[in-house]
């Protein structure tokens, strides 16, 4: 069954080219999207093919993430599009033992910083989940070392009051914790590190909103994601901090 393409992707995308070569921005990319979604079976496969050439252009994952943060500009299914691309980016071109077309080390860090700052305000569901997904594929390789920061940020968003933030910023460490719940010895340290710091400032949140009677969906779905981050910590041994 043939989708109906959107009816545009920014104002004046219908009256551009969908790709040229060797350049890349979020318009241009927002275009060759859009013609992902296109009846025309020629444009669909150019537009397809078009895609996979991405990690191998330079600012291309990043403009991925602009057209995805663009809720006010760019319809939706585009927006979910973009998210996927970006995530197929991470899991199959972020690190080794992928080895073709790798993004570029001098990009990663922005990137890391770019998706975090998108997912960190997406209110759509399915969008969110695969913005999560690519947290969690970088933060396979990435985090501690290369991430350090990701902890005090999410840490930040937890007291900012707004339920959304403080959400997908838990939603972002459920995703680290998930990369870290099997580990053993000396290898679980980051998760200690996660406990030491995170839980003794979720328990105090959670009490808040149990305490104050907030019954809304937010709150729920807000605990629902620290149980789950408590469970990741703790499933398999408790650590060491808590045993002592």
């Amino acid at each position: 069954e043939e989708r109906d393409p959107p009816n545009r992707c920014r104002r004046r995308s219908r009256h551009r080219r969908a790709w040229e070569p060797g350049t890349m921005d979020p318009q241009q990319l927002c275009n060759v999207l859009m013609h992902t979604f296109s009846p025309d079976a020629t444009q669909r496969a150019q537009a397809e093919a078009a895609i996979k050439t991405l990690p191998s252009i330079p600012g291309a994952p990043a403009a991925l993430l602009q057209v995805v943060g663009a809720a006010d500009q760019v319809q939706k299914e585009v927006r979910l599009a973009a998210a996927i691309s970006f995530k197929n980016i991470t899991k199959k071109h972020w690190a080794p033992p992928h080895t073709v077309d790798l993004v570029q080390e001098t990009e990663k860090p922005a990137l890391r910083e770019l998706v975090f700052q998108v997912m960190l305000v997406e209110s759509d569901s399915p969008i969110r989940k695969m913005l999560a997904e690519a947290v969690n594929q970088i933060a396979r390789t990435d985090y501690p070392a290369q991430w350090p920061q990701l902890l005090p940020e999410v840490l930040s968003h937890v007291h900012s009051g707004e339920p959304l933030r403080i959400h997908n910023s838990l939603l972002a460490l459920r995703q680290v914790t998930k990369r870290l719940e099997y580990k053993r010895g000396d290898d679980r340290a980051p998760l200690e590190m996660i406990v030491n710091t995170a839980l003794p400032i979720m328990l105090q949140l959670m009490k808040q909103l149990l305490e104050s009677n907030n019954n809304t969906l937010e709150a729920a779905m807000i605990m629902k994601m620290a149980l789950k981050i408590l469970w990741s910590c703790t499933q398999f041994s408790l650590p060491t901090s808590t045993v002592a």
